[in-house]
């Protein structure tokens, strides 16, 4: 098994050794290096081609300081560097400034070995923006690869790879419209309360390649890993359905939140009944609640995705339906201002897609253009749970 079932910061030298007692073979998805590429321009030109013909096929890692003989991992020699941050800047570098488009979500891993060696892990992601070319010196070439290594692309190749990248946005867009048009006509997984209701949308960038390919499996009845966006109390545990796994609260009834995992990645999760006046007689939108939800929800919705293999980039998209008429719940700290009770004008408010490119960053601060969005459309120049820090501070 190559090391696309870890995530990029978990392996271990364990894993690395187990390449070598399983036999992994040289794959479109796994490349051994003995030594880190040089400072030549040769060397240079080598590393940035095996990097990017990762990028414009199916994605995947490239080891240093593994020795290997015709593919088959022979030994895991290590590297035996003066300085690990500095060879890991000037990588980082070098694939910032010399492959265009940069390649989003690439990560290098150092991986401690025993003694004073370590090994280098690269990951590339199937890249949503392809084709990358190779710039470095005015090069100018296009590469990817399959089971027996790189190959530059040709013209046909290169066309192709550009309709991909074209329609990837629009096929994202589709899908979220898609699922709305859902939502709204109460055509649910489970039946939800009332509106309003809102709905999150975490798509990779390999959501729609037919080439991916992922094992859903572990997270079969995993409450920890797939949890509704509720305030608390029980909930039933992830379940297959007919589009992957599904979570929810639903005891009888109705329920007020569901977290559904589809089979290619994408992850949808619904919260309902945010009207916050006891007599439903206002149209108050619960703004705090909401936002505690899903900043307590998102670093576990991305870290379930990791473990069934997807990687960054991810976009993320995020929608209110039912709330024409609605003013924002506010702390009473704030000043009142005739503004901040300007009600929202439209039922449904689809905030523009964000891409997420670290997703180890604070949730807080990965959300904020989000909630900047929802704030303003009431009117508010930008959310002010977050304090002249920038740190949410809605409780």
């Amino acid at each position: 098994m190559s090391l696309n079932h870890k995530s990029i910061g978990s392996i271990v030298q364990a894993d690395l050794l187990a390449l070598v007692t399983n036999a992994e073979t040289e794959s479109r998805v796994i490349e051994y290096k003995l030594t880190l590429p040089g400072t030549s321009d040769s060397e240079k030109k080598e590393f940035l081609a095996d990097v990017s013909s990762f990028a414009n096929a199916a994605g995947g890692d490239i080891v240093y300081g593994m020795e290997e003989l015709g593919g088959a991992p022979t030994r895991l020699v290590g590297l035996q560097l003066n300085n690990v941050d500095t060879e890991k800047l000037r990588l980082e570098d070098l694939m910032r400034s010399s492959i265009a488009p940069r390649i989003a979500g690439i990560s290098v891993e150092v991986v401690p070995l025993s003694g004073t060696e370590v090994a280098f892990v690269i990951r590339i992601p199937n890249s949503f923006a392809r084709p990358h070319m190779v710039t470095f010196k005015s090069s100018h070439r296009f590469y990817s690869r399959n089971s027996a290594g790189k190959y530059q692309l040709d013209v046909s190749e290169l066309r192709s790879a550009f309709l991909v990248s074209a329609t990837f946005a629009e096929r994202a867009r589709q899908f979220r419209i898609d699922r709305l048009a859902r939502l709204v006509a109460g055509e649910t997984p489970v039946k939800l309360h009332r509106p309003p209701t809102a709905i999150l949308h975490l798509v990779p960038a390999t959501a729609f390649d037919a080439a991916s390919s992922l094992d859903i499996s572990p997270l079969l009845g995993q409450g920890d890993r797939l949890p509704p966006m509720m305030a608390g109390g029980s909930y039933n545990r992830p379940r297959y359905n007919f589009d992957g796994l599904l979570a929810s609260d639903l005891s009888q009834g109705a329920a007020y939140s569901y977290s559904q995992l589809f089979r290619n990645g994408i992850i949808e999760a619904t919260l309902s009944d945010l009207n916050d006046d006891d007599e439903l007689e206002k149209k108050i939108l619960a703004t705090n609640w909401l936002e505690e939800r899903l900043i307590e929800a998102l670093p576990i919705y991305l870290r379930a995705q990791q473990d069934v293999g997807v990687q960054p980039p991810i976009f993320l998209m995020f929608t209110l339906f039912g709330v024409s008429g609605y003013v924002l719940r506010v702390k009473d700290g704030l000043r009142r201002r005739r503004f901040d009770q300007i009600p929202i004008d439209r039922d449904q408010l689809n905030v523009p897609e964000l891409m997420l490119e670290d997703v180890t960053k604070d949730s807080a601060e990965l959300l904020r253009p989000v909630f900047d969005a929802v704030w303003n459309a009431a009117a508010w120049p930008r959310c002010f749970n977050y304090d002249q820090d920038g740190k949410w501070s809605g409780r």
